[in-house]
């Protein structure tokens, strides 16, 4: 499980388990907030390019 809180006064407003969409009002400061999981790739310096399905060559 996830914490979900709040991102301008930090209250803890749920535990998110699973694929979600929440929008949540704060009670205490009145924010909406809202939680969507993300999904982040990042590529290393200096990795290579294994991909084999790309014709180097551009043709």
């Amino acid at each position: 499980m996830k914490d979900f809180r709040c991102s301008k006064c930090n209250r803890l407003l749920a535990k998110i388990d699973g694929d979600a969409l929440v929008e949540i009002k704060c009670p205490r400061c009145k924010e909406m907030n809202s939680f969507t999981e993300e999904v982040y790739i990042t590529i290393e310096d200096g990795a290579q390019d294994k991909c084999t399905d790309l014709d180097p060559a551009g043709a």
